[in-house]
């Protein structure tokens, strides 16, 4: 064997003998890192999925596009004669509807069977009340099940902010309502009514029921 072959045969022996007297050895180390770089890359993907899911259940609302805040809410504020000026509806509502506010301003079952007969030009199957306020009256009609209107409470009023006192025409009663108006919505609260509680019962059922919108 010539001098070169036999270094070269040393020297692969010398090489092998280092690599396997490392300890881990050098191929057990690389599996490992292997195997570490792919579990570490688990992670990471799992982390970005969780975080995906976070932004995605967060309403849209909160997150603004382009940095613009999301839809806000219209705060009621009190009319002006202006704003007030004009014709209101409530919706088509079932009896029952208006019974249950009748019942929970405090009548009985009975009472409230009776006002929704004639005093409110039924008996019905559905109420809708209209309010019509023009620069100096206030003036309330009836609708059951879709026939003509039935004119109710009207009379002269005065505004002062959220509270509106309406005088009944030809009549020593008075009430006091308090109003709110939210975008096209106005609703009405009744504080007083002097013409005594059976009538109190009946205003509130007209107007706290439902919300008036504009319809003219």
């Amino acid at each position: 064997m010539s001098p070169d072959a036999d270094l070269r045969s040393q020297l692969r022996r010398a090489l092998s003998d280092a690599a396997e007297a490392v300890d881990p050895p050098v191929g057990a180390l690389l599996e490992e890192a292997t195997v570490r770089g792919r579990r570490n890359l688990r992670y990471r993907r799992a982390a970005v999925l969780a975080t995906m899911l976070a932004v995605a259940a967060i309403p849209l609302g909160i997150v603004g596009l382009r940095g613009e805040s999301g839809p806000t809410t219209v705060d009621a504020v009190a009319p002006s004669r202006a704003e007030l000026i004009g014709t209101w509806q409530t919706p088509s509502l079932a009896a029952g509807n208006w019974a249950v506010t009748y019942q929970r301003a405090g009548g009985s079952d009975a009472e409230a069977r009776a006002f929704l007969g004639p005093p409110m030009d039924g008996p019905a199957k559905e109420y809708r009340i209209v309010l019509r306020v023009t620069p100096t009256e206030w003036a309330l009609f009836v609708s059951a099940d879709g026939r003509e209107l039935e004119a109710g409470w009207q009379g002269g009023y005065r505004l002062d902010g959220p509270l509106i006192e309406v005088r009944a025409t030809g009549d020593a009663c008075e009430a006091t309502y308090r109003l709110t108006l939210s975008d096209q919505s106005l609703r009405v609260s009744v504080l007083t009514d002097d013409c005594g509680p059976t009538d109190l019962l009946a205003q509130r059922t007209i107007y706290e029921t439902a919300a008036f919108q504009r319809s003219g």
